[in-house]
């Protein structure tokens, strides 16, 4: 067998505050499913979207490329 990379799982949410969770500390949120997968990989409580519109901000975040490279300034939504 060949060298195989990792396994990554990536899962995003649509209209979905990132301190609305159990394990952001929110007082009245539960979100035990969530915070158990957390505890198995990674959060990161300081990421921010650089495009307010979610198609926008997915499509560079799987470019890997920000705003102005994928031809998104002043993008209207």
């Amino acid at each position: 067998m060949g060298i195989s990379g990792p396994n990554i799982l990536l899962i995003t949410t649509d209209q979905h505050r990132g301190d609305h969770l159990g394990l952001a500390g929110h007082p009245v949120v539960e979100t035990p499913n969530i915070d158990a997968f957390v505890q198995q990989g990674a959060y990161f409580p300081n990421a921010y979207s650089e495009i307010p519109s979610t198609t926008g901000a997915r499509l560079c975040m799987l470019r890997g490329r920000g705003s102005y490279e994928c031809g998104l300034i002043g993008y209207k939504g």
